[in-house]
């Protein structure tokens, strides 16, 4: 661009003798978006087979169904892959999509044909899901995490189960174990990482159990104990935080050394416990301690073990906004059709793996398709 005619500094008119003698063009880059909708017509041929009488038609690679006449206009493969992705992880309502599929793209779309769309391809993804249960009751370590929800106004429960390969999201009006058992199976032989709620008791498996809500539990008791009460709050910090960080620095100890360190936070655990505390707090928690103690320091015994379930929590977050954005689902349909791609959409950003580009792939596939999770393997401890 060239100089301007008049100094925005003085207002003096830049022309003949008071042209700047110092001159100079200096390049400068702006990049921007460009909204373009694409319509690709298929001639799909049709016709009937000599042999049997059926109608037989063809199908182009690039097509997402094979639905004809008044049906035979559709959303293509990335407007659905991007409306999955909006919907399911950043939270936006299907009035919100087809506003900006409308005002952004000038694509006319229905908020009833954006939700049954995610009702079939749901069904499409289906095996993936079931491949995501597979991985996990084959794992060796599996955090685990529940959340309020609601289905048709009714409360339910968000599950979420997770580790460093997949994650997996189940909607159900249990609470209970039995929902876990379903999740994890009988032959689960790992470790399962939760917090103290009961409904992870009746699991047949080694159990670690989060010491980042048994820190938050002890800070808000010495919160409220008396002075007198303070010495068991603070001590059993001491040793959970001792604990974590003897997790944390566990390279550096020699394997008899590391040995000798956790057998000392066992022993200051045991002797804590041993204590009779007049407090009615103090002594809560300490019941809490001695019914999970078999699973307070199991971190500290397998590498792959952390010492919180962070893990599902955070796997929980977006989740619980979009809860308070929707108010759950209004139909077992639609919680089925969340939690199948939800656990894709989270299972994919695990391992930096583009969802929209994936889900186009299995929109195209005429049948139900199980994506190839080709992940390290997480079985070993």
């Amino acid at each position: 661009m060239p100089l301007p005619k008049e100094c925005h500094h003085c207002q003096s008119r830049l022309d003949g003798a008071k042209w700047p003698k110092d001159e100079v063009v200096h390049p400068q880059y702006q990049q921007d978006l460009k909204f373009e909708v694409v319509t690709t017509q298929f001639n799909v041929h049709c016709g009937t087979c000599p042999q049997c009488g059926e109608r037989i038609q063809g199908r182009h690679p690039e097509q997402i169904s094979d639905a004809l006449g008044a049906a035979g206009v559709q959303l293509g493969p990335t407007a659905h892959a991007l409306a999955l992705e909006l919907k399911n992880r950043l939270g936006l309502s299907f009035g919100k999509v087809r506003d900006l599929y409308q005002n952004v793209f000038g694509l006319p779309v229905s908020t009833g044909a954006l939700a049954q769309a995610r009702h079939r391809h749901a069904k499409k993804l289906l095996p993936t899901y079931v491949e995501i249960l597979k991985i996990l009751q084959a794992s060796a370590v599996v955090y685990m995490d529940e959340t309020g929800w609601r289905l048709d106004g009714l409360p339910a429960w968000l599950w979420v189960a997770t580790n460093e390969a997949v994650t997996l999201y189940l909607i159900d009006e249990s609470r209970g174990h039995e929902v876990v058992e379903f999740i994890l199976a009988e032959s689960f032989e790992g470790i399962l990482v939760t917090d103290c709620f009961p409904a992870y008791d009746p699991v047949e498996a080694d159990k670690s159990k989060c010491g980042g809500h048994f820190l938050r539990a002890l800070k808000e008791l010495s919160e409220t104990n008396s002075p007198q009460a303070l010495p068991f709050p603070r001590e059993a910090s001491e040793i959970f935080k001792d604990a974590m960080a003897l997790k944390t620095h566990r390279d550096e100890y020699t394997p008899h050394g590391y040995a000798v360190a956790c057998g000392r936070i066992e022993a200051r655990m045991d002797r804590l416990l041993e204590r009779e505390d007049t407090s009615e707090g103090n002594r809560r928690l300490a019941n809490r301690f001695r019914k999970h103690r078999p699973h307070l320091f199991t971190f500290l015994y397998h590498e792959r073990v952390q010492a919180t379930n962070n893990l599902s929590e955070q796997q929980l977050r977006f989740a619980i906004q979009a809860r308070k954005l929707s108010a759950g689902n209004r139909s077992p349909l639609g919680a089925f059709a969340y939690c199948v791609v939800t656990s894709i959409i989270q299972t994919l950003r695990r391992h930096s793996v583009d969802f929209i580009e994936v889900a186009k792939e299995a929109l195209r596939s005429p049948l139900p398709v199980r994506i190839h999770l080709a992940f390290p393997s997480i079985r070993s401890p």
